[in-house]
């Protein structure tokens, strides 16, 4: 999935009075670029608050202290997150029995997607890229929906012929997309490219249970910035300010490795 800019914590630097700012001669410059960018989108999410956000934050503070004559300071304040604690589709048979992970989309406003202790179970009818045309006229009232998450845009079709949730299925042609601002309650849930999504495809899945819960939680955002002194003097710019994203957030709950923060940052 592409990320999506919800809410970030940043980093700012301010260059003083730097005459050379925008050159660089150093011939490892783009293998350092590059192996940052891999290390911070190793991961699954960035998401302000998990761990791995507090161990982004505390690589680029030493990052930063460690060029040397470098002032830093940090800002710590508290957001309100979702956090996931479990979200399954669990199938009865065939194949695919078993319990699979699936990933909630982002809330809707304050709404999540979550299910009560009694899930949401019903057949999963797979409708393609959710148009009218290959929605089936009555089957959907009470069941699953599965459509490609490439044709997301068509969200909404399945619940109006009453579908219980859409799963919406990842492929190679994914591209980005940003929440609903709606408060209904229209539980979606994203599932990888890979043996289920083709099952899914396959129509190889008859009944399935969906769990998901997942509250509000608060957190602790926390901004760096940074003040370089001039390495040269002249008459460049009084000074210089650069701001980057270093966490990572997404359509789809903890899958935000976010590849473009991490190149910025």
């Amino acid at each position: 999935m592409r990320t999506l800019t919800l809410f970030h914590t940043w980093f700012l630097l301010v260059i003083l009075s730097m005459p050379g700012f925008g050159q660089t001669t150093h011939d490892g410059f783009f293998d350092a670029v590059r192996r940052d960018t891999e290390s911070l989108g190793a991961v699954s999410t960035r998401m302000t608050g998990t761990p791995e956000n507090a161990r982004a934050s505390r690589w680029l503070e030493r990052e930063l202290r460690d060029l040397g004559n470098v002032q830093v300071w940090t800002h710590e304040f508290p957001v309100w997150m979702p956090r996931l604690e479990r979200a399954t589709l669990t199938v009865d048979a065939g194949t695919m029995a078993g319990t699979h992970a699936v990933f909630p989309l982002w809330p809707d406003l304050v709404r999540l997607n979550t299910t009560g202790p009694e899930g949401i179970q019903g057949q999963v009818i797979y409708v393609g890229d959710g148009s009218m045309a290959n929605l089936p006229a009555r089957s959907l009232r009470g069941n699953i929906a599965a459509m490609e998450m490439s044709a997301y845009r068509n969200w909404k079709q399945p619940f109006a012929m009453n579908a219980a949730a859409v799963l919406l299925l990842g492929s190679p042609d994914d591209r980005q997309a940003s929440p609903a601002a709606q408060a209904l309650y229209r539980p979606r849930y994203y599932i990888p490219d890979g043996d289920l999504a083709d099952a899914i495809r396959a129509q190889g899945l008859t009944d399935a249970m969906i769990h998901s819960d997942m509250p509000w939680e608060r957190v602790t955002a926390r901004n760096l910035y940074a003040l370089v002194p001039s390495a040269e003097s002249g008459t460049g710019p009084v000074a210089v300010a650069m701001a980057a994203a270093y966490d990572a957030m997404s359509l789809v709950m903890d899958q935000a490795p976010g590849a473009d923060n991490a190149l910025d940052a």
